[in-house]
């Protein structure tokens, strides 16, 4: 009982203090009240969790090094980590969050 309470009460956290979102491929997520069209989804090294960082155009370098925002984590419909390695958009970037 105690249980179902406590997944209850995240549940509705999450969706009346979190906003939808639909990325460009389709998917469904839920991320924070603050993502906005322009935001990209990243998994960090050996992470576990998607965050939503708000890039500054003006700071991608061009050794790929992107500058922005850490807007929050996420939730994808449909994602599981072991897609990490079929993803065809895959790459390694330095990322400086401020």
């Amino acid at each position: 009982m105690v249980l179902s309470s406590l997944l209850s009460g995240a549940l509705e956290n999450a969706f009346l203090n979190g906003r939808l979102f639909v990325t460009a491929h389709g998917r469904i997520g839920l991320g924070p009240p603050s993502v906005r069209v322009g935001d990209e989804i990243y998994i960090f090294y050996k992470g576990r969790v998607l965050f939503i960082v708000s890039k500054m155009e003006e700071m991608e370098r061009s050794d790929g090094e992107v500058h922005g925002t850490l807007v929050g984590d996420c939730f994808l419909d449909r994602f599981m980590f072991r897609e990490m390695a079929k993803v065809s958009e895959r790459s390694e970037r330095t990322i400086v969050l401020s």
